[in-house]
């Protein structure tokens, strides 16, 4: 199987968690690709105003990571950005933004998410923050069209992506939705040394996490399921309380 992972996110614990990831593919006879990013995307989630002081520490910790797995991935520099789209509006308000989509991905939506988690703002004023709109709409667009290329080019059955949301990641798999190949996502659990690697969704897949919620929850022990309650709830039966909501 070769397996293609986007530009990562090279902040730690990330980058690790995808060094292990690649390491577990490898190890099981699996190809592994990976899209670099050498500055050829105008923003990322790590490197905001497109900083070469940061574009420097992201290439070289992405390649000392490389080494440490002895050079047994497949690097693929990102190609040199297109001349940006035509049709890439202003766009009045965030819920036009979030609407907003290119060759059927949803490169407004991961906009707009990531700007929100910038900027601590769900009501984010566009026509103010239009540069940066405009910025992360285009990145959205050239990480689509360089990954989905790549995934064609080298016949990809498997893309790794990080979170699933943001504008370095969502592109990627509505890239492999077009495309039929299926995806994982990853993300760092609740604790530093724990990681999130989620077949075929998103951390954030409400459906997904309420399911593994009912499984590890009717899987307790009874005496633990109790211990785990507080004051009045702990009342009525844990699991026949789970059960009624």
């Amino acid at each position: 199987m070769k397996v293609l992972f986007p530009p990562t996110y090279f902040s730690s614990p990330h980058l690790e968690t995808e060094m292990e990831l690649m390491a577990e593919y490898l190890d099981l006879g699996h190809e592994v690709y990976a899209l670099q990013c050498r500055g050829e995307l105008p923003t990322c989630f790590a490197n905001w105003k497109h900083r070469p002081a940061l574009c420097l520490e992201c290439r070289g910790r992405f390649e000392k990571g490389m080494a440490i797995l002895g050079e047994r991935v497949t690097v693929i520099p990102m190609s040199a950005p297109a001349d940006p789209p035509d049709e890439i509006p202003e766009f009045s308000d965030i819920d036009a933004l979030k609407k907003f989509t290119w060759k059927a991905a949803q490169v407004g939506l991961c906009a707009a998410s990531t700007l929100i988690t910038k900027n601590s703002d769900h009501g984010l004023d566009t026509i103010a923050q239009r540069e940066s709109v405009h910025l992360e709409v285009r990145a959205a667009i050239d990480l689509f069209r360089g990954f989905k290329a790549v995934a064609e080019k080298i016949k990809a059955d498997h893309a790794v992506v990080f979170n699933g949301r943001f504008t370095i990641s969502l592109p990627a798999i509505n890239a492999c939705e077009q495309l039929g190949i299926s995806y994982s996502t990853h993300d760092r659990g609740g604790m530093k040394d724990r990681y999130w690697h989620i077949q075929g969704t998103v951390p954030h897949d409400i459906d997904n996490v309420t399911g593994e919620i009912a499984m590890k929850w009717m899987s307790m022990p009874e005496q633990d399921a109790v211990s785990h309650c507080v004051g009045e709830d702990c009342l009525s039966p844990p699991r026949a309380r789970f059960k009624a909501t």
